[in-house]
């Protein structure tokens, strides 16, 4: 294939690859026949112009005799795989007398190294808890996690995020089904059984396009050496793949020493906590990275979550940062002088320049250090694509999203993160299909069905908006649905509603936590900018990480003629252009 379509290419937020016949969506992985893809190949090169049947045709078939209905039914074919309409489509266009053309963007991947670069892509399956005991649960997951995290390490494999694998937790699909949906060409499945201080894991690699188990192996191990456990399970599953592992690569595999018991319980069990992504979750978690510090203060990682636990809370707007803050930076400091190599270190060490000290800069080059040691790390990629965009660079941060897209197709938050950065670049049509498909996954997912809101709402669709705020009240605790109202209310022009809101949690902040940046937006939107620049002081002064999205936030358009408004981009370290 010419002009530099020969390895994999994106439209819009769709990853296409040419040799393996297939397109990546953010809700999946579909196969191309290979007529169909080569179609699709021409019409991407070419992407600047409508191409006419005749020459797909001879670009395609090499034969002049080939009917008009074999194209048809191969442009058919593509439209299902794209998941686009004909009527309004969204990629791909007939243009009526003339021929057919992609609409949408067409990107050429980046060859520098990345998940998608890898040969083989691995899905590990929950492991099952066969204790007994429903509370052991969280060790079933806790070695599923390490082992997906152990794996993502080695460069030459791609593996699925934690959320994606997690998604299929008791269900009955098949492999093949299961595979096809995460873009896995391996499966690793395996189950865990618990006896006083010893677990008995068994693990099979599988081929999920013939059901072959490839290799099947028992471990009994001591609890303490779990780590060292999974470092060797990597090993195994890499040689049996056949990917070269060489030593350098098995350097980047995470330190791997025995761990007091309790210490590595309580671990698993702070992981296991903190994937709720819940205030109460965050609680929990909380505790038990504490208690895994108080047996083992030496363990990097328990270190590094418990920073990334407090740092999470902030971005959720669940406490008031700035204490938030001055924790994790012990946290940090702590976790990069055990392990300054560790993706885990890295990333929170990143995260706390970018969100903590807004040193934009010197985040984005920490977290890059984290996905060289692990490039399969979503966390890292997204905090990371955080970096670019907060430098206006809008489309190397949506690569970086479809990056972590790929690793993790199922995580409800990255894939209302790509929506919001869709809004961010003010592609709103486009956001606002992306946050339906989000919705779409996960209908009770309120914060994705806010910010659907507020797009509408800037799109001018007052009923749409208050048709998604409605439903958003069935899921959304009380106290979060007014900042999306107040904005809604603000971008329809409704203006008295909106200040009646903005007054109402103005008050409010006398009893509990309301970020300044949430009442700033509706001052923003609303155009009242003494009242803006007023409430973005207050979050500067709170430390409030959204503040860095002053300078691309949708509804700033009364400030940018302001002097005030370079003032403050410059104070933050932000772009003033």
């Amino acid at each position: 294939m010419a002009g530099g379509f020969e390895n994999s290419f994106r439209i819009s937020d769709i990853v296409v690859e040419p040799a393996s016949s297939r397109v990546s969506r953010p809700d999946g992985v579909k196969h191309v026949e290979p007529r169909a893809m080569d179609v699709l190949v021409f019409l991407a090169q070419h992407a600047d112009r409508v191409v006419s049947r005749d020459e797909l045709i001879r670009a395609v078939w090499k034969h002049p005799n080939v009917t008009d209905d074999a194209l048809s039914r191969c442009i058919s074919l593509l439209r299902q795989a794209l998941g686009d309409d004909q009527a309004k489509p969204r990629f791909l266009a007939t243009v009526p007398k003339r021929g057919y053309r992609l609409i949408a963007p067409v990107v050429r991947e980046s060859a520098a190294p990345s998940p998608a670069d890898a040969p083989f892509t691995v899905a590990v399956l929950p492991f099952q808890n066969l204790c007994g005991d429903p509370s052991d649960e969280y060790m079933a997951d806790g070695i599923t996690e390490l082992l997906i995290s152990n794996l993502a390490c080695l460069p030459s494999l791609r593996v699925i995020s934690r959320t994606s694998s997690m998604h299929y937790k008791g269900t009955k699909s098949r492999l093949a089904d299961i595979a096809g949906e995460l873009g896995a060409n391996r499966v690793i499945e395996g189950s865990v059984l618990r006896s006083a201080h010893e677990l008995q894991v068994v693990v099979q690699l599988i081929d999920p396009a013939t059901d072959v188990h490839l290799f099947t192996r028992t471990y009994t191990r001591a609890l303490k050496d779990v780590l060292r456990l999974q470092n060797e399970i990597a090993w195994v599953v890499a040689e049996e793949i056949g990917a070269n592992l060489s030593q350098p690569a098995r350097a980047r595999l995470p330190q791997a020493r025995p761990l007091n018991e309790d210490a590595m319980q309580s671990y698993l069990r702070a992981r296991h906590f903190w994937g709720q992504r819940t205030p109460e979750g965050f609680q929990k978690a909380i505790r038990e990275y504490e208690a895994s510090i108080a047996a083992e203060s030496n363990f990097a990682p328990s270190q590094a979550g418990l920073a990334n636990t407090f740092m999470t809370m902030a971005l959720y707007g669940v406490a008031p940062p700035a204490p938030l803050f001055e924790r994790v930076r012990g946290l940090v400091d702590r976790a990069m002088a055990l392990d300054p190599a560790g993706a885990e270190s890295l990333t929170a060490c990143g995260a706390l320049k970018l969100f903590g000290d807004w040193d934009i800069k010197g985040a984005a080059e920490m977290l890059n250090r984290a996905l060289e040691v692990n490039p399969s790390y979503d966390l890292a990629r997204l905090g990371f694509a955080d970096a670019l965009l907060f430098q206006n660079d809008f489309d190397a941060a949506l690569r970086e999203m479809h990056l972590a897209l790929r690793v993790n197709p199922f995580d409800l938050g990255l894939q209302m993160n790509l929506g919001q950065f869709l809004g961010f670049a003010r592609r709103f049509e486009e956001a606002a299909a992306q946050l339906r498909r989000t919705l779409d996954m996960g209908p009770h997912f309120w914060p994705a069905r806010c910010l659907l809101a507020e797009t509408l709402a800037i799109l001018g669709d007052g009923p749409g908006a208050r048709q998604q705020l409605e439903r958003a009240t069935e899921d959304i605790p009380v106290a979060r649905i007014f900042q999306p109202q107040a904005l809604v209310h603000a971008f329809l022009g409704e203006r008295e509603p909106a200040l009646a809101i903005l007054a109402n949690l103005e008050a409010s902040r006398a009893s509990r936590y309301v970020p300044a940046w949430e009442i700033c937006r509706g001052y923003m939107a609303l155009g009242d900018a003494d009242r803006a620049f007023h409430w973005i002081d207050l979050g500067i002064e709170e430390r409030s990480p959204p503040v860095l999205s002053l300078g691309i936030v949708p509804g700033n358009d009364a400030l940018r003629k302001d002097p005030r408004y370079i003032e403050r981009l410059a104070r933050l370290g932000l772009p003033t252009a």
